[in-house]
């Protein structure tokens, strides 16, 4: 069974102690990925932008999903919790910045032939975690706290 971050769960955005460890099988994927991003954009006929914005979007990605591994060594629960979402944020919508940006250098430079599908793939990744986040956020503040 694939364990979602805990981010995806309405659980998680209504502040609900959940004991959930991550994913290493995905962690690791992840990571190969972030690999590949790395040695595509050493390539002289790549946009680096492309290719850095799916990186950053991964590197997203990556943070949000460690999140389980440092909430046992703190000892208020939310105040990190908050701190890893809203630098979350700021990266996928750095990501997605850096995507557009990068699209509109990639049109402009004929001598590119890789990056576009980077660029395009960064987008859809960032833009399905915000809205995951978001839905997840949304549910979690409209179910009621069984907490009483």
């Amino acid at each position: 069974m694939i364990d979602l971050p805990l981010f995806v769960s309405p659980a998680f955005a209504a502040g609900a102690s959940q004991k959930s460890p991550p994913n290493y099988f995905v962690l690791f994927i992840i990571l190969l990925c972030l690999g590949k991003c790395a040695s595509i954009a050493k390539r002289d006929t790549t946009s680096s932008k492309c290719v850095n914005a799916l990186a950053l979007s991964l590197i997203g990605f990556l943070f949000i999903s460690l999140q389980p591994l440092f909430k046992d060594y703190v000892l208020h629960e939310r105040l990190p919790m908050i701190l890893f979402v809203m630098v979350f944020i700021i990266i996928e919508l750095a990501a997605i910045c850096l995507a557009v940006i990068s699209l509109i250098d990639y049109a402009y430079h004929p001598e590119f032939v890789q990056g576009k599908k980077q660029a395009i793939g960064s987008l859809v990744l960032s833009g399905f975690l915000l809205v995951t986040f978001c839905m997840g956020f949304i549910f979690g503040a409209i179910k009621p706290s069984d907490k009483g």
